[in-house]
């Protein structure tokens, strides 16, 4: 069994804490190094349409991980945000994690998310759920990665 995250997701990359991009990887050893490898992806939430980029990578034997996901609010790229995934653990092909709270750019309110997905070969496919508290509501969306060739 070969691969992944995410989204990281995910689910997703492999770095420094100094640099924000950290990201602490939970699960079985033998989980963590099916997740080992450069991954890159896309989110599409449903009801907003908002979209963005997933990039998470992990090295082989460790506990953390190096990922970012940016969010871009609008069809004008140079708006991006960049959102700190928070942990990410896998476990039999499942991989779930959580994004670091950050500030919803419609509601400009707190805003938190959670994500699952499934592992399948060189690819994750999963969803999310973004929590809405001042308003009392969620919104859902999908996300994909896929592992980089190695080169």
């Amino acid at each position: 069994m070969r691969a992944v995250i995410m989204f990281s997701m995910c689910v997703l990359m492999v770095g420094c804490a100094a640099n924000g991009k950290s990201v602490e990887v939970k699960g079985p050893v033998e989980d963590r190094v099916v997740l080992a490898g450069e991954w890159k992806g896309v989110f599409k939430g449903t009801q907003t349409g908002r979209e963005g980029t997933v990039e998470f990578n992990l090295g082989m034997g460790r506990h953390h991980a190096e990922g970012q996901v940016m969010m871009y609010p609008s069809e004008d790229r140079s708006k991006a945000q960049p959102l700190k995934i928070r942990f990410v653990t896998v476990k039999n092909g499942e991989v779930t994690g959580k994004i670091t709270p950050y500030m919803d750019p419609r509601c400009k309110c707190e805003v938190r998310t959670e994500f699952s997905g499934h592992l399948s070969g060189d690819s994750i496919e999963g969803s999310f759920v973004t929590h809405i508290p001042a308003a009392s509501q969620k919104q859902s969306g999908t996300w994909v990665v896929y592992r980089q060739a190695k080169r």
